[in-house]
């Protein structure tokens, strides 16, 4: 896992004129919230861009640190931006403990390739691409590496398949799917049709 930091500002103001006049002048809205409560900051944009280049596709733990010195462990919990101008427009860090158990949004990464997709002209589908985990931070990891290699044709990989990692609990519904080796489009047509077929000819 990445231990990356940030400086920050606090900031007391709060309203649409308010943030809008941060943003010119190129800080961007942000909050951090949890157990020591809700602080309202801001981040200059030149500050965060560098941090999430840093921060790469995998998860990280982000030091935020304050004018006065002040610092406090998060994740980035969610990051609002324009779709038209591209700009951000907020972002929400979440604080964490290194002692206690916290929720993190892990990314999910394929290994190998499905014997499904090489011979049986099957179609791999990601539906998940982050899995929620709990778990301290001394256990936290980069990422969930998942290996697709034995997905034959209709095959799938649940929540429940993942690999059982040290200290970490994987949340949700166990059987939620996370990725998918898809039966081509031609085998599922004629598979639907043979099925008509037999309930036609039982009736």
């Amino acid at each position: 896992m990445k231990s990356l930091n940030i400086s920050v500002i606090s900031r007391e103001v709060r309203g649409r004129h308010a943030v809008n006049r941060l943003r010119a002048q190129g800080i961007i809205p942000a909050v951090i919230y949890g157990k020591s409560g809700t602080r309202l900051l801001g981040v200059r944009s030149k500050d965060f861009c560098t941090l999430l280049k840093a921060k790469g596709t995998g998860a990280a733990i982000v030091e935020v640190e304050d004018e006065k010195r002040k610092k406090m462990l998060a994740t980035i919990a969610q990051i609002q931006k324009d779709v038209i101008s591209d700009e951000w427009m907020h972002i929400d860090f979440k604080e964490v403990a290194e002692d206690e158990a916290s929720v993190f949004a892990i990314p999910v990464v394929m290994k190998g390739e499905a014997v499904g997709v090489k011979t049986e002209n099957a179609t791999l589908e990601i539906l998940r691409h982050e899995i929620f985990i709990r778990c301290l931070l001394r256990d936290i990891v980069d990422f969930i590496e998942i290996d697709i290699s034995h997905l034959h044709a209709g095959e799938r990989i649940h929540v429940k398949d993942l690999p059982v990692l040290p200290g970490i609990s994987y949340l949700g519904d166990p059987e939620v799917v996370v990725v998918s080796c898809s039966k081509p489009v031609e085998e599922e047509a004629k598979a639907s049709e043979a099925d008509k077929t037999a309930t036609e000819s039982e009736g």
